[in-house]
């Protein structure tokens, strides 16, 4: 029988990690080429992208003298703002201070949410993504959770259940009957009305 060392373990773990975000990135990137032109850039933000922001952003004002398109400087100043709390430029929202996430940290920031919620699933990780980053789209989730092999590994297997129909052999073999309670509304002396029917002729 053989016996891992640590370090081999720690070396298999880290190969499976870079394996995961190998397959992650490269699904992603399928995603992101299957969007039309115009929305690649504005749906899932770039590092270089983000840049281009950050950069109007320091600028009070837009346009041929700066280099920057007075419609892209509008709509920067009105949705985001730069943070600097951290000591690095990062970009957050100007209505409720959440960060932006960069198509190259999806891997990270989604590992340590779905960490976090243990392991949890597409609503949970959506909802902890809410209240504390935006501009993740939801497929990119989905296209993480594929990925996570515990997950996968615990995800129950459905098992559907195959329905038998019932087989009466004979007359009188097996009967439907049903009850019908009247007492609230008696008819008379009638408090109750009993229904037969036999299953095998549907005889009433």
């Amino acid at each position: 029988m053989m016996h891992l060392q640590p370090t081999h373990v720690r070396i298999m773990t880290i190969a499976m990690i870079d394996n995961r975000e190998k397959a992650f990135n490269a699904k992603v990137e399928d995603y992101k080429n299957g969007l039309s032109l115009s929305m690649r850039e504005k749906s899932m933000i770039s590092y270089l992208y983000a840049s281009r922001i950050i950069n109007a952003l320091k600028h009070e004002t837009a346009g041929k003298k700066v280099g920057i398109d007075c419609k892209f400087h509008c709509l920067c100043r009105h949705f985001l703002t730069i943070d600097i709390s951290s000591g690095v430029e990062k970009l957050c929202s100007a209505k409720h201070g959440k960060k932006l996430v960069i198509s190259e940290a999806y891997y990270q920031v989604l590992q340590d949410v779905h960490i976090r919620t243990g392991h949890g699933g597409r609503d949970k990780m959506r909802h902890e993504i809410n209240q504390y980053y935006f501009w993740i789209p939801p497929k990119v989730v989905d296209i993480f959770l594929s990925t996570c092999i515990a997950c996968q590994v615990w995800k129950p297997l459905k098992n559907h259940i195959v329905s038998t129909s019932i087989v009466s052999i004979g007359f009188l073999t097996r009967l439907e009957i049903d009850l019908i309670d009247l007492r609230t509304r008696p008819d008379g002396d009638y408090k109750w009305i009993l229904h037969c029917r036999d299953h095998f002729s549907k005889f009433s």
